[in-house]
C-alpha cells in the first residue's frame, strides 16, 4: 500500500497539476485556482501580480518544456490504467476490501482529472475547459479508475474529516500555492 500511495503522491499529483496548468494557466480561471483559500491580502496581491505569477508558475512546473503536457498526460494515464487493472478483479478498493490512504490519495490527487462535483476546492467544470482537455477528462471519467474516484467522492466526501483521521492524518492540497510548491519540488527529481 505505501508504494502505491507514494506513487500517487510523487507522480500522479505533480503530473495532474502540470497537465492542468498547461491548459488553464492563461485562462481566466487561473486566478481562482492560484488564490483559493488565500487570505484577502494575498488575493489582492495575487490579482496585481497575476501576469508575473503565471509566468513563474509556468516555468516552475516546466510547462514551457517541449512535450511537458503530453508527458504528464502519459504518466497520469499510466497510473489510471494501473488502478483500472487493480480494480478489474472486483475488489471495492485499490488495496482490497478496505478503504485506505491509497484510495484517498488517488481520489484527492486524481480528482481534478475527472472533476467530481463534491471535490471541495474550486475546479472549472469540464464544460468550461478547453476542448482537448475536456475530452481527456471525459475519457478518464469513464474509466474504472475515474469511476472509482467519483464513487469515493460520492460515498466518502460527506464524512471527509472522519475518513482523514482514519486513514491519513495530514491533508493533501492539490492546487493553490502549497500544491504548486510540492509539484515544483517533485518535478525537480
Amino acid at each position: 500500500m505505501e508504494g502505491t500511495e507514494w506513487r500517487f503522491d510523487k507522480q500522479l499529483g505533480p503530473h495532474v497539476r502540470r497537465w492542468s496548468y498547461c491548459y488553464l494557466l492563461f485562462e481566466q480561471c487561473s486566478y481562482d485556482l492560484l488564490t483559493q483559500g488565500a487570505p484577502m491580502l494575498e488575493r489582492v496581491f495575487g490579482w496585481i501580480l497575476m501576469p508575473v505569477l503565471r509566468r513563474i508558475v509556468y516555468g516552475a512546473l516546466y510547462c514551457n518544456k517541449p512535450g511537458a503536457k503530453e508527458r504528464s498526460l502519459q504518466v497520469v494515464e499510466a497510473i489510471f490504467k494501473e488502478v483500472d487493472e487493480l480494480l478489474a478483479d472486483g475488489r471495492p478498493y485499490i488495496c482490497g476490501r478496505r478503504f485506505t490512504a491509497a484510495d484517498m490519495t488517488f481520489a484527492a490527487l486524481g480528482g481534478p482529472m475527472v472533476s467530481p462535483p463534491q471535490y471541495g476546492a474550486w475546479l472549472p467544470g469540464i464544460e468550461d475547459c478547453p476542448t482537448d482537455m475536456a475530452l481527456t477528462m471525459e475519457s478518464l471519467r469513464m474509466s474504472p479508475a475515474g469511476r472509482h474516484i467519483l464513487k469515493i467522492y460520492d460515498t466518502k466526501r460527506h464524512r471527509l474529516r472522519e475518513v482523514e483521521e482514519e486513514v491519513m492524518p495530514s491533508r493533501i492540497r492539490t492546487f493553490g500555492f502549497q500544491g504548486l510548491m510540492k509539484s515544483f519540488l517533485d518535478l525537480q527529481k
